[in-house]
């Protein structure tokens, strides 16, 4: 599956309970590196903890960001794939390419995802991709 994302992230939220194999799900342009902005929160309370006990990332955050690497890049789209071969079970496609400062959290309640991909890898385990560009899908 690819897609096109001209916003500055995607989101991975996994969750196996069986190792697994991921593969990166974007492909950087030629000679550029999208970085991870952000990891998932390990910390159950208000603090911030990562894999790596480091706190790169946000209360609460249950995904892994990259960012495109520049803003050209993200104008011009940076391909996401499926980390992991399975089924596309829910889109969302249509909103805004706003920033959270710009609209304030209270706009994206229940949609911060904002355009997005659901895959279902098996019965115990899915993948979301989220922030990407309105329309641009492929």
């Amino acid at each position: 599956m690819r897609i096109r994302l001209a916003l500055a992230c995607v989101v991975l939220s996994a969750l196996p309970t069986a190792a697994v194999e991921l593969s990166a799900p974007i492909v950087c342009p030629a000679g550029l590196v999208c970085p991870v902005q952000n990891l998932f929160d390990h910390d159950p309370g208000k603090g911030v903890r990562d894999f790596r006990c480091t706190a790169l990332g946000y209360d609460g955050h249950d995904g892994v960001d990259f960012r495109a690497p520049t803003t050209a890049a993200q104008k011009a789209g940076v391909e996401v794939r499926a980390a992991a071969p399975g089924v596309v079970v829910g889109t969302r496609d249509g909103m805004e390419d706003a920033g959270l400062k710009a609209s304030g959290r209270e706009a994206v309640e229940g949609v911060e995802c904002g355009n997005g991909v659901m895959i279902r890898h098996d019965d115990e385990w899915s993948t979301q991709y989220c922030h990407m560009a309105r329309g641009r899908w492929r």
